[in-house]
């Protein structure tokens, strides 16, 4: 089984993390953003203050969000090597549910988690050898997902990328794994006892949705994929205009939410277009982190907007329209090469949030060096998420269900 946990930042009213998170019953190779269930990982240690009974101890903030996110897929080439594999889609369920706040190792000067006016980054290194290890979710019952497309075809991108015949389960289930791994893990559906013949029991991380040639799906794109140069059909596993739902059973000091509507208005909608990442226009728009360099140097600023203009935040919410348009950018250090991302005994992470309006979001070169920690060689993940929000509270925290689109990006560093 494999589990990771992601945390990054958000916030509205209170700082949000972003999660990701996953485990299954697959031993097959796959897109592993995890490790060992002996090793589990949460990049969190963000500044989740929310109004609790303890000042000194605050309740924390908890977040789920399901997100859509497409790139370009690195994996091991025969005899050595890497292949790419362009226009790959990974769903990915994540979730932080814990009891109380703590503090990063680098956040910005300015760092706001103020409504309307969410702005900064935070970041951290870990070494689980020495100890520093993250905090633990509480068992809140079963966490679940729904409303992502089900007529797709996956398969595990390691391997000959045959479709398997939808439709895939309709809900992720996230369990949390008890007192000695205190953390939440994820499946499609149930445990599997088909012995692998479809996704069912698998990581919602250990399955990617690649561009196919159309000839398999006999000569045209099915529903819930769109036409590529080369006779390739694109899947989206969450489509423009769903609605998603998710669920928190409940338990641990957080009451039942159930049927949680996200967005808490309207649909989700494309993720954001991409301007410039480092000054630069993104030779491939669906791979705007190809070529980029994190080596802490310099800053890394990426600008987006809403259209096909050139300037930053057209037509993108903001004011209070926009108050629950978020846009989430992760950093994740890994000493694994990018064709076998996983997150290692050391590795770092950063993450920023922005509001979708501002257009743009800049993680600092003082951050970087902190998630770096002095690593050479490895590899970074980059992510870049249009989310809406759907805010509720429970019992002395507050709960921001999310979901949305966006980018991946896999770089050597």
């Amino acid at each position: 089984m494999r589990v990771v946990a992601i945390r990054g930042v958000a916030a509205l009213t209170a700082a949000m993390s972003l999660t990701i998170a996953g485990c299954g019953d697959d031993t097959t190779p796959g897109i592993d953003f995890g490790m060992d269930s002996s090793a589990v990982v949460d990049l969190s240690k963000n500044s989740d203050i929310s109004t609790g009974p303890d000042l000194q101890r605050p309740l924390a903030t908890a977040q789920l969000t399901l997100a859509d996110i497409v790139g370009t897929f690195y994996k091991p080439a025969a005899g050595g090597g890497e292949t790419a594999a362009q226009a790959t889609h990974i769903l990915f369920a994540q979730q932080s549910v814990a009891m109380f706040a703590s503090n990063p190792q680098y956040i910005d000067s300015d760092f706001s988690g103020a409504a309307g006016a969410v702005h900064g980054c935070t970041a951290n290194r870990y070494d689980l050898g020495a100890g520093i290890i993250p905090n633990p979710d509480v068992d809140v019952g079963t966490i679940s997902y729904k409303g992502y497309a089900t007529a797709l075809y996956a398969a595990d991108s390691r391997t000959v990328a045959v479709p398997y015949n939808p439709p895939i389960p309709d809900t992720i289930h996230c369990a949390w794994g008890g007192a000695t791994m205190p953390f939440y893990g994820c499946i499609f559906g149930n445990p599997s006892t088909d012995m692998k013949g479809n996704i069912e029991g698998e990581s919602p991380l250990s399955v990617v949705f690649p561009a196919f040639p159309n000839v398999l799906t006999g000569g045209t794109c099915p529903a819930g994929a769109s036409n590529l140069p080369g006779n390739n059909c694109e899947q989206h596993p969450i489509a423009t205009g769903a609605t998603l739902t998710e669920n928190i059973a409940g338990g641990s000091g957080y009451g039942a939410l159930a049927n949680e509507s996200v967005p808490l208005t309207g649909t989700i909608q494309d993720a954001m277009h991409i301007i410039n990442v480092d000054g630069a226009v993104p030779a491939n728009p669906l791979d705007p982190f190809g070529g980029v360099v994190v080596d802490g140097s310099a800053d890394l600023t990426v600008t987006w907007n809403c259209d096909a203009t050139t300037t930053p935040g057209s037509s993108c919410p903001s004011g209070a329209l926009g108050i629950l348009d978020l846009a989430g950018l992760l950093a994740i250090v890994s000493t694994n090469p990018r064709s076998q991302f996983g997150i290692t005994a050391k590795y770092g992470s950063a993450q920023c949030a922005e509001q979708l309006g501002s257009g743009t979001v800049k993680l600092k070169q003082a951050a970087i060096t902190t998630m770096l920690g002095g690593q050479t060689g490895g590899s970074v993940l980059l992510a870049l998420v249009r989310l809406s929000a759907n805010p509720t509270g429970t019992m002395g925290h507050t709960v921001f269900f999310t979901g949305g689109k966006g980018y991946f990006g896999l770089i050597t560093h």
